[in-house]
């Protein structure tokens, strides 16, 4: 069962024991916003209330109207209106059309014949029925307020009765009757001109036994005496009923609201004699009635901005249109939106609406000067009616609003978490203002709506960047890829024309040589940027000294310096006692990556600084270069992927926007931080790298630290290569075979398990994606069918590169995995390791 609506109430019971799934409504966790805040009101309310929803006009009502209904409580409840009152649906279908045309109907003293209590019978009703509206405006129910007037019908008609019967009988008889039929929490006695007021028993106002003069300007407030002496005038002058609702002064001090009825006792010449009076209490229904039309105006306000909010793109449109219909709805002489630091001890005032003859007061804060709202927005809304005079603020406060002239604030802030305020929306009048709690919900309720759309905006705007930057690097990837491969088709072509030119085909060979290795960055970079966003890379985390690092970044980068004649340093400020504890292959990688950015993006002669120092309790590896900088606007976001904040020369240097971002995330990764510095465009740029310096290593660590093995010559090892591809097979092997080795190539499964019994290879290279007997089957077959003496190494050679096909070839016994294509280095590696199993 739902916990919704809350209370103890028949109708909150009844209301959640329904099932509303049987009705037009649906589930009532499905009801709309507005519906539900109108249960809420009905529900909260004395009066008789009854809710007709939807479009079969499902009913609802309170515990203050279920008596009305008799018998046909509680059936009543979650039918439809005609089947609620069928005895009268008739009568009153007309006037639920009206409401739903959105018309408000009001009847007093309506005749109907209903059956309430197992007969029908003669009732009087005043009600009124008002168009109810959902979110979008439209008008999707009815508000019933009813009071059945049946028993003061019934009485007036006695008193007629009584009246024509008794008309002959004494004043004193007259008088008594008069008092009887007033009836109400006050009654008096006017004089026939109203100028004295003879007697006044009551509740609410103070009692006067004695004959008074001042008896208007005793009770009545200023505002309200034009209409009641009006009033006056004409009841004594066509000697008729005195009727008014006004307001009066309560004998507590405040103001309250009656509903005032006089009859004049007439003598035997028909002259008025004196008047018979009483007053309703009717504050609370004033109230009521005024709470509803405040949260209709606050509804359909805020109907109005969400509207006004959700065509806006941008951020500092949606805080301009906010300002202006608040501040046009408040009524108020300024509205702003501060944007709060607490870090930074500042505010700023952005998006003012204000009265064209006020100054400006948009800009920066100092959060100090207005210590007591910083203090109350931690866990409330501020409001100030009277600056000049309220206690609660101090005087450094008070001075400072009062210097941007502001006499009264009201201040709705948006708290993100506990004491976690970010920014506020403030309305705010020149003089003092008696703020609402209408008003205060008003503001609140605007500021977690600009709130969400501006979060919208910005995550709008960030979607865009983000497809712009994806469209940006699909573009440089494939403007890299077509300048890669120009020179490579152009190569083969050359060679396909000139098959007999030795010296040619090595210069073509030493040609394509850079432009494969280009290309094979660039995919090894898209593949790692992909396995660190998976979190699928793993580290090999060692003892590592950064000078070592940086002279294996300088091998890999030094041909490409030296072909731009740049000058390049090494300055080594640490020595050789300083350690990390990182990656030996992804630092360099790093390295290697600030290095070319370095070589790249500046003309040829330029400087290249390599610093490696100890700071503190890092260890700093530092690269400068005296090229094209970067612009300040673009510096924040050097390291954010698909990024390109170069000019047009950059973009010709090539580059996927990439690179600095695998950078970041690589050396975060091992407990690092990179940042990026430039004076701007034309002035450089120097990168550093932040590593913890490794305090405490093991023996076995330094030992492996010192240890930098190099892959010797050694004996021919048999090698067979099997992939279905044989081009690349083919070109495997014969790379093989200028190593010295004995190597062959086979381009199936079962080929493979037949020259493995005829050779028995030392090391085999399997591809994984074969048609028929895949990587995998071969793989079984070989550990299967053969004996482990002599060693025989299995390594898997696929195009699958992710970290799950890594793990994967090693729970299939694979003894390792490359991927395509692979480095001659790598392959060198493992064949050194096989040699050294079967030394």
């Amino acid at each position: 069962m739902t916990d919704w609506p809350r209370g103890s109430g028949e109708m909150s019971r009844l209301i959640r024991a329904c099932d509303w799934t049987a009705t037009s409504l649906g589930p009532i966790e499905e009801w709309p916003y507005s519906l539900r805040s109108a249960v809420d009101l009905i529900l909260a309310s004395g009066h008789a209330m009854q809710l007709a929803w939807g479009p079969e006009k499902i009913v609802i009502y309170n515990d203050a109207y279920a008596p009305m209904l008799g018998d046909h409580h509680p059936r009543a409840l979650g039918i439809p209106f005609r089947k609620a009152w069928p005895d009268i649906w008739q009568d009153i279908e007309p006037l639920v059309k009206q409401v739903f045309a959105g018309e408000t109907v009001r009847f007093d003293d309506m005749p109907l014949v209903m059956t309430r209590h197992g007969y029908a019978e003669d009732t009087w009703w005043n009600f009124s029925y008002s168009p109810m509206r959902d979110e979008s405006g439209a008008v999707a129910g009815l508000l019933n307020v009813t009071v059945d007037a049946t028993a003061k019908h019934r009485a007036e008609q006695a008193e007629r009765e009584r009246d024509v019967a008794n008309a002959r009988l004494q004043l004193n008889e007259a008088r008594f009757r008069a008092l009887v039929t007033a009836g109400g929490n006050s009654i008096y006695r006017m004089s026939p001109d109203w100028r004295l007021m003879f007697q006044l028993d009551n509740q609410t106002l103070a009692n006067t036994a004695a004959p008074i003069e001042d008896w208007v300007e005793k009770y009545i407030p200023d505002e309200d005496l034009p209409a009641v002496r009006r009033t006056i005038e004409a009841a004594i002058r066509t000697k008729s009923l005195f009727e008014l609702e006004h307001r009066v002064r309560l004998a507590h001090g405040g103001v309250g609201w009656v509903l005032s009825r006089a009859v004049p006792l007439l003598g035997p010449d028909g002259e008025i004699t004196e008047w018979f009076g009483a007053g309703s209490d009717i504050t609370q229904r004033i109230q009521a009635d005024q709470v509803l039309r405040e949260r209709e105006e606050r509804q359909s306000f805020l109907l109005k901005l969400s509207d006004a909010l959700r065509i806006e793109r941008e951020a500092h449109v949606i805080g301009c249109v906010t300002t202006r219909l608040v501040g046009e709805q408040l009524g108020v002489d300024r509205c702003y939106i501060v944007r709060l630091s607490r870090d930074a001890e500042k505010c700023w005032a952005e998006f003012e609406y204000r009265r064209a003859d006020l100054p400006s007061v948009e800009g920066e804060y100092r959060l100090r000067d207005f210590p007591d709202s910083v203090s109350r927005m931690e866990t409330q809304s501020v409001f100030y009616p009277d600056v000049a005079s309220d206690p609660a603020l101090s005087d450094l406060e008070r001075q400072s609003l009062l210097a941007i002239r502001i006499g009264a604030m009201l201040v709705a802030p948006l708290r993100r978490g506990e004491r976690n305020y970010v920014w506020a929306l403030v309305a705010a009048t020149t003089g003092p203002r008696a703020w609402t709690r209408e008003e205060l919900g008003l503001l609140e309720e605007a500021a977690e709506r600009t709130w969400a759309a501006m979060e919208r905006a910005h995550a709008e705007a960030a979607l865009h960047e983000a497809d712009r930057r994806k469209d940006q690097f699909l573009a440089v990837l494939a403007h890299e890829l077509r300048n890669g491969l120009a020179p490579l088709v152009y190569n083969v072509q050359i060679g396909n024309s000139h098959p007999d030119s030795v010296a040619l085909t090595k210069e073509l060979f030493a040609r394509s040589d850079g432009q494969l290795r280009h290309l094979v960055h660039l995919v090894d970079d898209l593949l790692d940027v992909a396995r660190i966003s998976t979190g699928k890379i793993e580290l090999n985390l060692e003892l590592v000294k950064p000078r070592d690092v940086v002279n294996l970044a300088l091998d890999a980068c030094r041909p490409e310096v030296e072909r731009k004649h740049h000058r390049l340093t090494v300055v080594d400020e640490a020595g050789s006692g300083l350690t990390v504890r990182g990656d030996r292959v992804r630092l360099t990688q790093v390295v290697s990556n600030l290095l070319s950015n370095a070589t790249k993006y500046m003309d040829d002669g330029g400087s290249i600084t390599v610093r490696v120092a100890r700071d503190g309790e890092q260890a700093l590896i530092e690269v400068s270069d005296t090229g094209i900088g970067i612009p300040p606007a673009a510096l924040p976001h050097v390291f954010e992927l698909f990024t390109q904040v170069r000019d047009q020369q950059a973009y010709s240097a090539g580059g996927l926007g990439i690179g600095l971002s695998l950078v970041k995330q690589l050396v975060e990764m091992q407990g690092g931080i990179v940042t990026a510095a430039s004076e701007g465009a034309g002035r450089g740029s120097t990168f550093a790298v932040r590593l913890p310096v490794a305090v405490v290593a093991t023996a076995s660590e330094l030992c492996a630290a010192a240890q930098s093995e190099a892959a010797s010559p050694g004996r021919a090892l048999r090698v067979l290569v099997v992939d279905d591809r044989s081009d690349g097979a083919d070109a495997l092997t014969e790379l093989l075979r200028l190593d010295g080795h004995d190597a062959e190539a086979v381009y199936g499964g079962p080929q493979a398990l037949e020259s493995v019994r005829r050779r028995r290879p030392d090391v085999v290279f399997l591809d994984l994606a074969m048609p028929g007997m895949d990587g995998f089957d071969v793989a079984r077959h070989l550990r299967g069918d053969f004996p482990a003496q002599p060693p025989m190494r299995i390594v898997a050679l696929t195009g699958r590169g992710q970290e799950a096909d890594r793990q994967q070839a090693v729970a299939a016994s694979f003894d390792g995995h490359l991927v395509k294509p692979a480095d001659a280095e790598k392959l060198r590696a493992v064949l050194s390791a096989a040699r050294r199993l079967l030394t």
